[in-house]
């Protein structure tokens, strides 16, 4: 009924235009040409004119509007001055009609519509000029006027027909909103027709002058289509940027979706884009920024063999509905899985060109783009529960569900980097083993589950209780005002186990004891914090006191650090130290592309000593050169053997800070890689960004002096440190290695995930190549290829091992045989 309607109203307006143009273009068809012209242009040569002009139009865009402007008007002003009433009649219609017959392929309603109009225009302007010229021929002013009047006129009533007809057709766009958004082609038309008087003067008074005008309004128009298309791909590059960035940005599926279905209606200037997969849809409009589910799909246009379609209802006035008119859509296919869906973009009425193939292919690049972002965050939610749920296995005890060490451990370095103050407690349960021997260690469980509840509950925000092991609990604890506040913590804690407990009929008391350790004074890494306070609950245990405070004179493991630093200067002498070898592979290829050494040291009394314990130890001892000399010369040394072995990789090296501020280091280095026989390039040195962030004239000048030996430098755990931009433009930096607390987490934290691509953006640009540390499993490998990274490490491929057992690695397939 309302498409009835509208074709009722469009063609009273038609049948009313046509008879009044065929008045005025017959009355015109009465008038005198001027007389005395230099030539006269034939009505054949000027429809060649219109048809050209209709042929190669300009299009414009402004904001949502698009404006299709012909140079129509050059043609008229040679016709009003140079050819008859009934040429100019005659050109004009049959050669701009011919024009939207066979180039443009208008409807028949739309093709009589344009030539009443033409009609009308030009009997109109035949008739201004008379009157105004007066017969007055150029370069006569009244002429000048006269022409300008004629094509200004012309114009006014070209828009004014066009904004009736729109109107008419849609009603939710009023007359003089319509006319109002012609502005621009109105503005056009009339700068048009002051050039067209110029030229028209300029061949009057020198025929020949025509040809020169002629090549320029050509060359001027190919000019604007050029410029027009090469803005066009312009706007098109820099709204599919800007399209991949807000995919990309997007933060799970509904923000996906609502911004994809935004920027491809901004960028397609449509009044409507759409989403369909499956049976539900998802719509945004122009009035309407939120995007809406559907109930309705059975409307949408679908593509026809797995590509995009064009839907055009132009011609016959009609419209699909999408909560406002449409006359034309672009459906395009969206590849998400195995379920079908469709994108489409729509928009109603206008002046505009309608959609093309250019436009089509344009929205299957927005769709491929749609679908792949879509089954990746799909891919990431599965992978984020998967990888939560057996995270939370990991991480946590089985039995009370408590944290475990591991987690507890990690909590209390991340407190640490944030440099927060708090205590680290230890609770051991008292007289638990006399439940477990008495009533059996199925009321055992139950005491210790009882006691996690009791405990959790006690805690304040921010607090954290793991359970260590057996009946042994670690704990995180506020203290704001140092020791006391740590003290009254631990005094709450044991008052939670005050109550008795109950167990089938078994009532009984349990009570513990606490150690603390104060962070970051008693320590500054997790595990020396946690021993520090088992040390503390132990004295605890021994007086009865229920809670005690780490005291370093108590601490009979100090001790041992003299011991330690004894023994490591010995086997530095006797170069006991042993370097193992944890394989650097490929994000892309898998291939093994280098080897990071790292100290180890298993002693015949001491047994294996931890890297960080004795690595601390000989910082803090004056060791750390010889430690580092030691370690450098072994690892060239095995590196010259496995390039012999035709393995070409490269060796990475830790470099301790006061390496950095020596001076001597830099000859140290190029002497041992000399007497390895290896080029200094397939060598990298890894620094902290603490410690290449100091900034001092000394370790600039130990940076640059390696850097022009050809070594290679790499930032160490970069992410944890306070990062510089500035740092590593003008520092002779070649890698940073992203810290496998960013890298672990990636399919767990969206935020890990969004950090490490953001790393990799910005250290691909300012030419550095990315190693990704911590990598322990297939689902976060694949999220480094997502990102483009370019070097991986961690236990997934293999654990750091001793050179021999690093060559059979090698020979067995290395990373290519772990991962398939």
């Amino acid at each position: 009924m309302v498409r009835d309607t509208r074709r009722v109203r469009i063609w009273a307006l038609t049948a009313g235009m046509a008879v009044v143009g065929a008045l005025a273009a017959a009355f015109a068809t009465t008038l005198d040409p001027l007389g005395d012209r230099p030539f006269v242009v034939p009505w054949w040569a000027l429809a060649a004119a219109f048809a050209l002009a209709e042929v190669f139009v300009i299009h414009l865009h402004v904001r949502r509007d698009a404006h299709t402007i012909s140079l129509a008007e050059l043609p008229f002003a040679f016709g009003l001055v140079f050819g008859s009433p009934v040429g100019l009649l005659a050109g004009r219609l049959v050669g701009a009609g011919s024009a939207l017959v066979v180039h443009r392929r208008q409807a028949p309603t739309k093709i009589a519509f344009n030539m009443s109009l033409m009609a009308l225009e030009t009997g109109t302007g035949l008739m201004v000029f008379d009157a105004v010229a007066g017969g007055a021929a150029p370069p006569d002013p009244r002429a000048w006027v006269g022409l300008f009047a004629a094509l200004v006129s012309s114009l006014a009533i070209g828009a004014g027909a066009v904004s009736v007809a729109l109107a008419a057709v849609d009603r939710t766009r009023g007359f003089w909103q319509v006319s109002r958004s012609m502005g621009t082609g109105v503005f056009v038309g009339t700068a048009t027709a002051i050039v067209s008087v110029i030229a028209v003067t300029v061949v009057w008074v020198e025929p020949w002058a025509g040809v020169p005008v002629g090549a320029v309004a050509l060359m001027g128009g190919v000019a604007v289509r050029v410029y027009r298309s090469l803005n066009d791909r312009y706007e098109d590059l820099e709204a599919v940027y800007a399209f991949t960035r807000a995919v990309d940005e997007a933060d799970g599926i509904e923000d996906l979706v609502a911004g994809a279905l935004e920027n491809v209606r901004d960028l397609m200037r449509a009044d409507v884009a759409e989403l369909v997969v499956g049976d539900t849809a998802r719509r945004l409009t122009v009035e309407d920024r939120h995007p809406t589910t559907l109930d309705d799909t059975e409307h949408m246009p679908r593509p026809v063999g797995g590509e995009g379609v064009i839907v055009n209802t132009r011609g016959t006035l009609g419209t699909m509905h999408f909560g406002r008119p449409v006359a034309e859509a672009i459906a395009v296919p969206v590849p998400v899985g195995s379920t079908p869906g469709v994108l489409v973009v729509g928009r109603d009425a206008s002046p505009s060109r309608v959609y093309d193939g250019d436009d089509v292919r344009l929205v299957e690049v927005l769709a491929r783009q749609l679908g792949e972002a879509i089954e990746q965050e799909q891919l990431l939610s599965r992978l984020r529960d998967e990888l939560a749920a057996k995270d939370f296995r990991a991480s946590h005890d089985h039995l009370t569900g408590l944290p475990n060490r591991q987690f507890l451990a990690d909590r209390i370095d991340r407190l640490l980097e944030e440099d927060h103050r708090f205590a680290v407690g230890v609770l051991d349960l008292d007289r638990f083993k006399e439940v477990n021997d008495t009533l059996g260690h199925q009321h055992g469980d139950a005491l210790i589950a009882e006691v996690a509840g009791r405990l959790r509950d006690a805690l304040d925000e921010g607090e954290v209780v793991a359970r260590l092991g057996g009946d042994e609990f670690g704990l995180v604890l506020a203290c704001g005002d140092g020791v006391v506040d740590a003290l009254e913590r631990s005094r709450a804690l044991r008052r939670a186990l005050g109550t008795p407990f109950t167990s089938e009929g078994f009532t009984f008391d349990v009570t513990g004891s606490i150690g603390i350790a104060m962070a970051p004074d008693d320590g500054t890494e997790a595990q020396v914090l946690l021993r520090r306070a088992d040390v503390a609950m132990q004295e605890a245990k021994t007086s009865g006191s229920g809670y005690e405070v780490y005291d370093s004179r108590r601490d009979r493991s100090s001790t041992r650090r003299l011991v330690v630093a004894g023994e490591l200067r010995t086997s530095i002498t006797d170069e006991t130290i042993e370097v193992h070898y944890q394989p650097k592979v490929h994000v892309g290829d898998l291939e093994t592309v280098g080897v990071e050494a790292l100290a180890r040291w298993e002693h015949d009394r001491l047994g294996r000593v931890r890297p960080d314990e004795f690595v601390a130890v000989a910082e803090q001892t004056g060791l750390i050169g010889p430690l580092t000399e030691l370690v450098m010369r072994t690892a060239l040394g095995d590196l010259a053997k496995l390039h012999a072995d035709g393995f070409e990789i490269s060796m990475a090296v830790n470099v301790a800070a006061r390496s950095l501020s020596d001076s001597g280091f830099p000859a140290m280095v190029a002497a041992l890689t000399t007497e390895a026989g290896i080029d200094p390039r397939h060598l990298t040195l890894e620094v902290t960004e603490t410690m290449i962030m100091t900034d001092s004239p000394r370790t600039t000048a130990v940076l640059s002096a390696l850097d022009e030996i050809g070594v290679k430098l790499s930032i160490d755990d970069f992410g944890t440190g306070y990062s510089s931009l500035a740092y590593l433009t003008r520092l002779p930096v070649g890698e940073l290695k992203i810290d496998r607390t960013f890298v672990g987490n990636m399919a767990v934290e969206h935020r890990n995930s969004r950090i490490v691509r953001s790393t990799t953006d910005m250290a691909h640009a300012l030419d550095l190549q990315v190693v990704a540390e911590g990598v322990e499993n297939r689902a976060t490998l694949e999220l480094l290829r997502a990102v483009r990274a370019d070097v991986a490490q961690g236990y997934y491929f293999a654990r750091p091992m001793p050179r021999d057992e690093l060559v059979a690695w090698l020979v067995d397939g290395g990373a290519h045989r772990v991962v398939e």
